[in-house]
């Protein structure tokens, strides 16, 4: 990619997950996110938190937080009630805060959090996509959670004859935006095995050993995987990271990144690309492994090999035809007159 596209990329993509984490202009009505036990996606709803400005209005719905978290101006505790009851409470919260604004509300964000879309997924799987479609009204921006870890039982065939799709393949056409959450060091050591061709490591359940619950290194780094869909119908992929500029100088500014800016990505990049370098400068020839030159002890050594067809050379020239060179062995070869003529 040329510098100047790959700086338009860069910046485009800087400036879109800014506006996605800061919900400015209704960039995207309905973000589902998408966590595992080896990366929670707490720490980045924590930050969709903390960059709201201080007139939006954040109502949190909780399936399995105990104790609101800072800065949530409404909290639900959704945990078994009804579902018509939950939408009740929901749009409730909504009005208040129109009302304590003043006026319409029309000028009134609002942010409204699901911390497990699992729960309504094996509760109400048939009415899932009818009760978030009525909570996207406008100014209203949804966001969701939903386990990848977390198993969710699919509808028995004998109670209706058509299931229809999975909820998760539901939620996924739904959402206007997708966000997958990883670990730094999962990641980096994916890209290290890659480069060997390798195949990639297992952490977890995926690992497949009894009693490993999360794998070591989960929930450090956090790295988002993000893919943002346009109304033309194109996607927006990139990777990024959040948190890096924590306890630094840059603390307070924007502290997400590209994933291929991170210092550890550059550094696996160099030692992958810098191998290959060291071989193309020791042989002083571009792309290849192997010594074309000779030394000059081997130049000498070639040039005083005596050529087979030399003599011929000397003797015609180049036109002049061709004389069979034979010497006859005394204890092998029977001399012959005939032969000698010829």
């Amino acid at each position: 990619m040329p510098p100047q596209s790959l700086h338009h990329r860069r910046t485009h993509n800087l400036l879109l997950i800014a506006r996605l984490l800061s919900l400015r202009d209704g960039v995207s009505p309905f973000t589902l996110l998408l966590d595992s036990l080896s990366q929670s996606a707490r720490p980045l709803l924590r930050e969709y938190i903390r960059r709201q400005q201080s007139g939006t209005r954040m109502i949190f719905v909780s399936f399995e937080t105990a104790v609101a978290p800072e800065g949530v101006s409404v909290f639900i505790k959704a945990r078994g009630k009804e579902l018509v009851e939950l939408q009740r409470e929901i749009r409730g919260a909504v009005g208040s805060g129109n009302d304590n604004g003043g006026g319409s509300g029309s000028g009134t964000r609002a942010l409204l959090i699901l911390d497990n879309l699992n729960t309504l997924s094996t509760t109400h799987p048939q009415s899932l996509t009818l009760f978030l479609s009525s909570l996207l009204t406008p100014g209203m921006v949804l966001l969701g959670v939903y386990h990848l870890d977390q198993p969710v039982p699919s509808p028995s065939s004998s109670s209706s004859p058509h299931t229809g799709p999975q909820p998760l393949t539901l939620l996924r056409y739904l959402s206007t935006t997708l966000v997958t959450t990883h670990s730094l060091p999962h990641v980096l050591l994916r890209k290290r095995h890659k480069d060997v061709s390798l195949p990639p490591p297992m952490w977890g359940l995926d690992e497949g050993v009894e009693g490993v619950l999360v794998g070591l290194g989960s929930n450090a780094e956090m790295v988002i995987e993000m893919e943002y869909r346009r109304k033309s119908g194109r996607a927006v992929l990139e990777w990024f990271v959040i948190g890096e500029g924590k306890g630094k100088e840059g603390a307070g500014k924007d502290e997400v990144i590209l994933l291929e800016d991170h210092p550890l990505w550059r550094v696996s990049e160099k030692v992958r690309k810098g191998e290959a370098g060291e071989q193309e400068e020791s042989n002083g020839i571009d792309g290849v492994t192997f010594e074309l030159g000779i030394t000059e002890r081997q130049r000498r050594v070639r040039e005083g090999v005596q050529l087979p067809y030399m003599d011929a050379q000397r003797e015609g020239g180049i036109g002049g035809g061709g004389a069979i060179l034979f010497t006859p062995e005394k204890e092998v070869d029977d001399f012959d007159e005939e032969e000698d003529e010829i």
